[in-house]
Formats: C-alpha cells, sequence, structure tokens
C-alpha cells in the first residue's frame, strides 16, 4: 500500500477515535449539567459558560465529521485495492501444473503403484500422441507441450521428484 495511502488511512482512523472522545466527552458533560440542574440552582453566567463549553465541543465535533468525510474516498479506495491485492494473492497461490504434470498425474490415477522407472516408460510408450513430443535419452530431456501449446523440456532426473508431487496430489483427493 503506498505510503500516501497509509498516512490517510491513519488520520482517518485518528479522527475517527477523536470524534468517539469527543462524544464520550461530551455525554460527561451533559451529564453534569443534568445533575447540576436537579442539586442547584446555579446563576446565568455559570449557564452561559456551560452553554459555551458545549457548543465549542460541538463545533469541534462537528469540524472531525467533517475531516472524516473528506477521508471516506481514500478510505474505500483503499479497502478496494486491499480486496484486489487478497484476489491476487489467492490466484497466485493457485496451482497451475503444467502438460507434463498433468499427463503424470493421470498416468498414476490409472495405475498408482507404478515405479519411477515404470513412469517413464509409459511416458517413452505414449510420446508422440499428445502432450509428450519426444524422450530424448541422449540429452537427457523430456521435450512436452500443454494444451495452450506452451512447450517445455524437463530433464529426465526431475521425473521422480515429479511423480513424488502427483502422488501426494492424489493423496490428498
Amino acid at each position: 500500500m503506498p505510503k500516501k495511502q497509509k498516512n490517510h488511512l491513519k488520520i482517518a482512523s485518528a479522527d475517527y477515535q477523536h470524534a468517539i472522545e469527543i462524544a464520550q466527552k461530551s455525554l460527561r458533560i451533559i451529564e453534569e449539567l443534568r445533575e447540576i440542574i436537579r442539586q442547584q440552582r446555579f446563576e446565568i453566567d455559570e449557564g452561559k459558560e456551560i452553554i459555551k463549553s458545549f457548543l465549542s465541543w460541538f463545533d469541534e465535533f462537528d469540524a472531525v465529521l467533517a475531516r472524516r468525510k473528506e477521508f471516506q474516498p481514500l478510505q474505500r479506495q483503499a479497502i478496494e485495492w486491499l480486496a484486489i491485492r487478497n484476489r491476487q494473492r489467492e490466484a497466485a497461490r493457485k496451482e497451475r501444473p503444467d502438460g507434463l504434470q498433468t499427463t503424470i498425474v493421470n498416468i498414476l490415477k490409472n495405475n498408482p503403484k507404478l515405479k519411477t522407472s515404470e513412469v517413464l516408460e509409459e511416458l517413452r510408450r505414449i510420446s508422440g500422441n499428445g502432450v509428450i513430443e519426444n524422450v530424448n535419452d541422449a540429452e537427457g530431456v523430456i521435450e512436452w507441450h500443454d494444451e495452450q501449446e506452451q512447450a517445455g523440456n524437463t530433464a529426465i532426473s526431475a521425473i521422480k521428484f515429479r511423480v513424488t508431487r502427483a502422488r501426494k496430489k492424489l493423496k490428498l483427493r
């Protein structure tokens, strides 16, 4: 969040807290007024002072409310920004398996007891018929692509990690 927005939110929050304090203070003043009226008669000058203090409080409270209204659009914008950031964070954490990983998961769905070497043999067997283009033993690479025609090369030595990840995924289901 940009510093300016954070500062505006802090100011808006402080103004809101200040308004609450002023409101509580005014309630205490009002209760004091009621008690004074009940207990004794006071002179007109004392009454004027109390009214002046109440009016000054009211002016201060009105000023705080006006400042809070100025920050409401910024507060709304900050809340929207946080919501967008949270949605982006969730999207970034989602699993996005590539074509090779999806193929390995499908192979293990049909036969979950296959060893890594047997999965590699199955990949050799289905190469050229879809996702797997070629298993190149000379270079130690599996060439593949996915539905979006995104091409990739994966080292044959990495297959054991992909098989482990696929097994974990299948156990979670």
